[in-house]
C-alpha cells in the first residue's frame, strides 16, 4: 500500500475540515497543523498495514480482497468514534 499523492492528501485534509465544521468539533488548532496531523496518520497507516492485516483473524485474512479489509477498518473506526471510544 502506498501513501496518498500530495494531491490526495489535500482533498482528504479539505473533507476532514469540511466534516469536522459540519458536526460542529473544535478543533482549536491551526490548518498546517491538521494537515501535518493528516499526512502523519497517512503515513502511519501505510507503514503499520502488515499490523493492521495481521490483527484480522485467520481465515479472514486470507480469503478477503484488500479493498474489504479496507473498508473493514474503517468501519471499526467509523463505529468507535459514533460510540465515543477514543
Amino acid at each position: 500500500m502506498a501513501a496518498q499523492s500530495s494531491d490526495q492528501r489535500a482533498a482528504g485534509w479539505a473533507k476532514f475540515i469540511r466534516l469536522a465544521s459540519q458536526l460542529g468539533l473544535d478543533l482549536a488548532t491551526l490548518k498546517p497543523d491538521l494537515r501535518a496531523a493528516y499526512d502523519g496518520l497517512d503515513d502511519f497507516v501505510n507503514a503499520n498495514q502488515g499490523t493492521i492485516n495481521a490483527a484480522i483473524p485467520l481465515p479472514a485474512r486470507s480469503s478477503l480482497p484488500a479493498q474489504a479489509k479496507a473498508l473493514l477498518f474503517v468501519a471499526v473506526v467509523d463505529d468507535r468514534f459514533n460510540l465515543g471510544i477514543f
